[in-house]
């Protein structure tokens, strides 16, 4: 999981040098290949290939970055319904962090607070979508209320695929965590 922390400062930094393409190595030495798309205001639709330099990333912007879910990709219905609110909400550098290859909004929200957690504390607020459940019951890394300065948990599979039992600073169970309105599936709950 030491990955995940380079992969959230490569995708911050935007070294106009680093491709958008990086292999970041896991704990036991394996690469796995990340791929990072900018997505702003004035580009809502997937960045070219090529240099993170040349795209239109605005530091004067803030910035959000997202990491989709299992099994999911660039693609999933997890960005291509949150990158739209967010950019018609605000003027803002949207990052989608493409890790296909390992990683997921459930497993990714524990990720994401590890990342924040490495980071010091010092993200300024991290969201974990429904936090996995399976293989994270005792684990000490999963996510935590101090990965961030503000957290927040939504709950919506819970004690199924989700995680059951507040994991942030607050904690949404909407529907009571389970049984999504409009799903018919414990992996449409959870997705």
């Amino acid at each position: 999981m030491a990955w995940c922390v380079l992969l959230l400062a490569s995708a911050l930094a935007l070294v106009s040098d680093e491709t958008r393409y990086q292999y970041v190595r896991g704990p036991d030495g394996t690469p796995h290949l990340v791929d990072l798309w900018l997505k702003t205001s004035d580009l809502k639709e997937i960045a070219s290939e090529g240099l993170l330099g040349l795209t239109n990333y605005n530091p004067q912007r803030r910035t959000v970055v997202l990491m989709h879910g299992w099994l999911d990709n660039v693609n999933a219905d997890f960005n291509t319904v949150l990158v739209p609110a967010f950019l018609d909400a605000e003027d803002l550098n949207v990052i989608v962090v493409d890790w296909s290859a390992g990683a997921g909004h459930s497993l990714g929200a524990h990720q994401a607070g590890i990342a924040g957690r490495n980071l010091g504390g010092s993200v300024a607020y991290i969201t974990a979508l429904d936090a996995a459940w399976p293989g994270w019951i005792t684990n000490d890394d999963k996510f935590r209320s101090t990965d961030g300065v503000y957290t927040e948990a939504i709950h919506t599979n819970v004690g199924l695929l989700g995680y059951i039992g507040d994991l942030a600073d607050v904690d949404f169970y909407p529907n009571g965590g389970i049984n999504m309105p409009g799903c018919n599936s414990q992996d449409c709950d959870h997705s």
